[in-house]
């Protein structure tokens, strides 16, 4: 189990929780944009299905007091790949190789075997495709994004083309560009659509360093190079009853932040 790309562990050990170890194995990563950045779709995520270009190997642990508890705890955490993968919940595709796979939120998306796709309403849930090569044109990709899904009980999901639509682009033109290209040869009123990113979350090493963060006690910090500083801290665990600080932090690779203006997303910063 040592070539797993991914291992994770979920359940406490309870008896409505039974602790379980899953296994990625995938000999698609290293071609994969998502895996590129550190995330996968074949991790465990509610709700959300599995890329079936991996596989997932899940090692049951049983109850907290069984012998095997332990065991497959600490096999797992041990394991150098340990969480190394996020599942990417703001991601609607991964172009592997001569292969994507296709999830995308309120719609059905099937590839037939002519080399077109059909694309449908939603069932329950987050329906997912592999499209083969010749399923990536602009052709199928337009229909995709000039649908209008409607919800199981009546009426358009307008979510979609205000928000799904705009995302879509985005990443068409981050991780397909050539076919991006096209799209918007076709049908240019695509370029005017922008996604906003107001309210998720990046890795603040990727953000526009020109831009000011706030941290969730509204202290407001700006970059200073490597590092991130606010010269008037306020927090209510200060030493000596202080009551403002200044504090400057080593900007490093795993460090979140919540985007509250858009001009704070560049065209490579990575989201989590």
């Amino acid at each position: 189990m040592n070539n797993a790309i991914n291992v994770d562990l979920y359940g406490d050990g309870s008896r409505s929780a039974r602790l379980r170890a899953e296994y990625i194995y995938c000999d698609y990563a290293e071609e994969c944009t998502a895996y590129k950045q550190g995330q996968c779709f074949a991790v465990s995520a509610f709700l959300q299905p599995r890329c079936k270009l991996g596989k997932v190997s899940s090692v049951d642990g049983g109850l907290k007091r069984s012998k095997k508890f332990d065991k497959v705890y600490s096999e797992a955490k041990d394991n150098e790949n340990y969480h190394k993968l996020e599942f990417p919940l703001d991601l609607y595709f991964a172009k592997v190789n001569e292969k994507m796979y296709v999830a995308i939120p309120h719609i059905c998306v099937k590839a037939l075997d002519d080399g077109n796709i059909k694309v449908d309403d939603p069932s329950f849930g987050i329906d997912s495709c592999i499209f083969e090569n010749k399923h990536i044109t602009s052709d199928n990709f337009i229909k995709i994004l000039e649908f209008h899904p409607q919800a199981i009980f009546g009426g358009e999901i307008t979510n979609y083309q205000n928000k799904i639509v705009p995302m879509l682009l985005f990443q068409l033109k981050r991780y397909l560009p050539e076919l991006y290209a096209e799209i918007i040869k076709k049908r240019p009123k695509f370029e005017k659509f922008k996604p906003s990113w107001i309210g998720k979350r990046a890795k603040l090493a990727t953000c526009n360093r020109d831009m000011k963060y706030k941290d969730s006690q509204g202290n407001v910090f700006h970059f200073e190079g490597e590092y991130i500083v606010c010269n008037d801290y306020k927090s209510a665990f200060l030493p000596f009853r202080a009551n403002n600080a200044a504090i400057r932090i080593k900007v490093t690779d795993n460090m979140p932040v919540e985007i509250t203006d858009n001009k704070q997303v560049l065209e490579d910063t990575v989201f989590r």
